[in-house]
């Protein structure tokens, strides 16, 4: 399975749009307009100024105004921080493989990734878990935020099994329960 295909397997790393947006921005090394990205990858504005927001927060992105000297506001261009191949081996880094690491067990590290995308990605591989699965999560322990990982836990039927803090991290163990 080549690395893209991969991106795309079931748990996804990336939402069919997302993947869309950095298989695009790939091609551009010069970057490209929100115009142009939304003509390429089908999608309106607002549900890509939302994904292009995303993928800043995880440093995958860069937007940088572009200076035309002419009337209007000027245009943002996007331009990928990284190759689409250097992201995915970041989130495969994180567990997002998905590998087993016994039978019905799987981990998941989330301190590699903003906070946003980890309650997205956490969302993809709890719904992805058949009764009786487990998943480990690992995540940073910055505050209260990880209350929002246990809150999507539950609209997904799934129990937590365990919860240890260590130092700057914090370890779930959920199960699926139905």
């Amino acid at each position: 399975m080549s690395i893209l295909e991969e991106a795309q397997s079931i748990p996804p790393i990336f939402s069919r749009l997302e993947f869309k947006v950095l298989k695009y921005l790939s091609g551009k090394p010069d970057g490209a307009t929100i115009y142009e990205i939304s003509k390429n990858v089908g999608c309106s504005f607002k549900s890509l100024y939302i994904v292009m927001r995303l993928l800043q927060k995880n440093g995958w992105v860069n937007c940088f105004r572009e200076k035309s000297g002419g009337l209007g506001r000027p245009k943002n261009k996007y331009i990928l921080k990284h190759r689409l191949e250097a992201i995915i081996d970041i989130l495969r880094d994180c567990g997002c493989n998905n590998v087993d690491l016994k039978d019905g067990l799987s981990f998941l590290n989330l301190t590699k990734v903003s906070n946003q995308y980890a309650i997205i990605l956490l969302r993809r591989y709890l719904s992805c878990l058949q009764r009786g699965e487990c998943l480990i999560v690992l995540i940073r322990n910055e505050g209260e935020w990880y209350r929002n990982i246990l809150e999507k836990a539950e609209k997904k039927n799934v129990s937590i099994v365990s919860m240890e803090f260590q130092n700057e991290h914090v370890r779930i163990i959920f199960k699926k329960t139905r």
